[in-house]
């Protein structure tokens, strides 16, 4: 079995166009969180959301100017996200060109525009056909496989390319897609990631219906997501795009690249004890986490940090909670970033690889906002409340998603 090396990252999240910017707002304890705007336009007012925003959506369009009106924007806040990891890893063409890429996207949904347009076309509006033909155009381009085929063409990437679907679990499904890939030695490169806007107004909608998105109001947008926190009462969805450079261990090295850390395990399971939860005792999700520490051979007390699922919803944090206090001493620390960026559903776990990644690298942990206490009746673990310097061989990254899709990734500084 080959050794996998992570030796190339790119984020984009909110305002922010790099990785390490990211890492520094969010180790200083700011937030993405706002009053989502496209729903203002709808006239609802009581919905907060992280999305990216506007002027860097017009910032990544300028600067990929093959991306044409028809492009879905995720398309080329995609494509930015890879190019950034390409040059970090420093990636020449003659790499790329047989290189795999595994990209984890679910629903790409039409904007408010097409909304209003496919609403008067089924009332039976008259429009004029210039206007019918360009936004039928454009929603031809609303497929999750065409980010993968147009990344593949700018990067003349001609290895396996695949798209994953799995609810919440997609970004880390398609890293560890990429990890098995060199591991086994079918690959020598994978650049593996997630890009979602999960801020979407339909998206929205379907998971306020499902009961999923937050149902208080705080004192401010920032408040409102709180993983593991008594008062957390759902998630705060967001917009991201994530991607990792893995390469062979020994063919990086001998190239002089630098290696930001090694992917030493990896588990993907489904379950099916309810559509949108887990059972309550979290058997399911420690099943999954075991799996990824046999697949790593590390005990569970070699985890120093674990970068939670952490969705601010009751049900999810409470099975995770328990699932981790059953296998974890309080010596080991816990965060979820999605108190500050959000949930991204399918790049949040390759958001969280990536910051895993960092706080390797950095060896610093970032906090959790909004945590004060858990629930009487759930455990008591050691949630990260401020961004601080810690020691950290192995960090466990766990992902959690609808349908019983799980995916639990492990990062080492060192391969075990």
């Amino acid at each position: 079995m080959e050794t996998v090396a992570v030796t190339g990252i790119g984020l984009i999240t909110g305002d922010h166009l790099s990785a390490e910017g990211q890492f520094s707002a969010l180790f200083n304890g700011e937030s993405t969180i706002k009053k989502d705007v496209r729903l203002l336009d709808l006239g609802i007012d009581n919905i907060v959301s992280s999305p990216i925003s506007s002027s860097v959506i017009s910032k990544l369009k300028n600067k990929h100017i093959r991306c044409d009106d028809n492009n879905y924007e995720g398309t080329y806040v995609a494509f930015d996200a890879v190019v950034q990891a390409v040059h970090f890893a420093g990636l020449k063409k003659e790499m790329l060109k047989n290189a795999g890429l595994f990209l984890g996207v679910n629903k790409i949904f039409p904007d408010n525009k097409d909304l209003n347009f496919l609403w008067d076309y089924y009332k039976g509006v008259n429009i004029a056909d210039d206007d019918r033909s360009k936004v039928l155009q454009r929603l031809k381009h609303l497929k999750p496989d065409l980010i993968s085929e147009y990344i593949s063409s700018r990067l003349s990437i001609s290895g396996p390319s695949l798209v994953f679907g799995d609810a919440c679990a997609a970004g880390a499904a398609a890293i560890m897609s990429g990890f098995r890939r060199i591991q086994q030695g079918q690959l020598d490169v994978a650049i593996c990631g997630a890009s979602e806007f999960g801020t979407q107004p339909i998206m929205q909608l379907l998971f306020t219906k499902l009961g999923a998105t937050c149902s208080q109001t705080f004192p401010t947008p920032e408040q409102t997501s709180r993983p593991f926190d008594k008062d957390r009462s759902g998630c705060v969805l967001a917009d991201a795009a994530a991607f990792l450079v893995l390469e062979n261990a020994d063919l990086a090295k001998r190239q002089g690249k630098k290696v930001l850390a090694y992917i030493s395990g990896a588990s993907r399971q489904i379950e099916s004890y309810k559509l949108t939860a887990t059972n309550p005792d979290g058997s399911l999700y420690r099943e999954c986490i075991e799996k990824a520490l046999e697949d790593a051979q590390l005990s569970p007390d070699a985890i120093s940090h674990v970068n939670a699922h952490g969705t601010s919803t009751v049900s999810n944090d409470q099975a995770e909670s328990r699932a981790l206090a059953s296998l974890f001493s309080n010596s080991t620390t816990v965060t979820s970033t999605k108190s500050a960026l959000g949930h991204s559903l399918a790049a949040s776990g390759a958001i969280e690889a990536v910051l895993s990644v960092m706080s390797i690298e950095k060896q610093q942990v970032l906090p959790t906002l909004n945590f004060t206490e858990p629930k009487p009746e759930e455990p008591r673990l050691n949630i990260v409340k401020r961004g601080a310097s810690q020691a950290i061989n192995h960090v466990l990254s766990n992902s959690f998603g609808f349908g019983g899709e799980n995916c639990c990734l492990i990062f080492s500084k060192e391969y075990p």
